[in-house]
C-alpha cells in the first residue's frame, strides 16, 4: 500500500479570529492501490473548518493530477476545502511519499 496511516494536524483556533487555521487531515482511498491499474484517486487532502478558505497542493515525484472544492461557508464562516490525488500507480512507487501542502494565512509555515 502506498500509505501506511492517516495523518492529523490540528491547529489551535482562536475564536473571533479573522483567520482561523484548518485542521489538516489526510485520508487514503479505502481500496488499496493496484499496480498498473489506471489512474484512480489515491489519497484526499482536507483542510477543515478554516476561516478564510485555505489553499492545497500535492508534491510528488511522480505523475498525478488533483482537483480542489470548497463547502459552502458554514454559519460560523468556516470553510473546508477537499483535495483528490489521483495518479497512476506503478510497482516503483511501493514505499514513496506524496505531500499534501496546505497553505493558510493563519499558518506561519505551509502545513
Amino acid at each position: 500500500s502506498l500509505w501506511a496511516e492517516t495523518l492529523t494536524v490540528l491547529v489551535s483556533l482562536t475564536l473571533g479570529a479573522a483567520s482561523v487555521a484548518p485542521i489538516v487531515v489526510i485520508e487514503p482511498d479505502p481500496d488499496i492501490p493496484v499496480a498498473d491499474s489506471g489512474e484512480s484517486i489515491i489519497a484526499t487532502c482536507l483542510a477543515k473548518y478554516a476561516k478564510a478558505a485555505a489553499s492545497i497542493n500535492w508534491e510528488s515525484p511522480f505523475n498525478f493530477s488533483f482537483t480542489q472544492s470548497a463547502t459552502p461557508p458554514a454559519p460560523d464562516g468556516t470553510v473546508t476545502i477537499s483535495s483528490p490525488l489521483r495518479l497512476s500507480p506503478t510497482r516503483e512507487m511501493n514505499g514513496k511519499y506524496v505531500y499534501c501542502v496546505v497553505e493558510h494565512p493563519a499558518l506561519k509555515t505551509p502545513e
